[in-house]
């Protein structure tokens, strides 16, 4: 505030702040919730906090089915090679089965071969002993004859 005339308009913008300033009135209120209000947010703080563990759980569900998956897949992986190689072993096994099949096949034919060998070579051994058997009864009946002659 000053009486200089240069500083009127000042003066009167100072003055006026000061009857607005004057002019205001603070009123103290205490900031209380109603307790609606309160029950309200703790409910809600409640609800989050279920469903923050609902999502937790989901995640942790997730995740292990996520995990269970790829131990599966693996497995499967691991399962279909393991076919890949029994199923190469079994072609090996027919084709060993056929060439063994083969030869019991020839094995068989060949023993009933020697079997027939045997058995003619026994018929022939049997008459064999008969004319062996004939040929010493003679020679038993000439030498008793020539022993009675003489």
């Amino acid at each position: 505030i000053s009486p200089a005339e240069g500083s009127l308009e000042e003066t009167l913008n100072t003055l006026k702040y000061a009857n607005r300033a004057r002019n205001i009135r603070n009123v103290a209120v205490v900031n209380r919730a109603e307790e609606r209000e309160v029950g309200e947010g703790e409910e809600e703080v409640l609800r989050l906090k279920a469903e923050l563990d609902r999502l937790q759980n989901e995640n942790r569900l997730e995740q292990a089915a996520s995990d269970r998956e790829q131990e599966l897949e693996s497995k499967v992986l691991e399962l279909q090679e393991e076919t890949r190689r029994l199923s190469n072993d079994l072609t090996k096994t027919r084709k060993t089965a056929g060439v063994l099949e083969e030869k019991v096949r020839r094995l068989g034919a060949r023993n009933l071969e020697l079997a027939q060998e045997r058995d003619s070579a026994l018929a022939a051994l049997e008459h064999a002993r008969d004319m062996a058997s004939q040929v010493g009864g003679r020679l038993r009946r000439m030498n008793e004859t020539r022993d009675i002659e003489q």
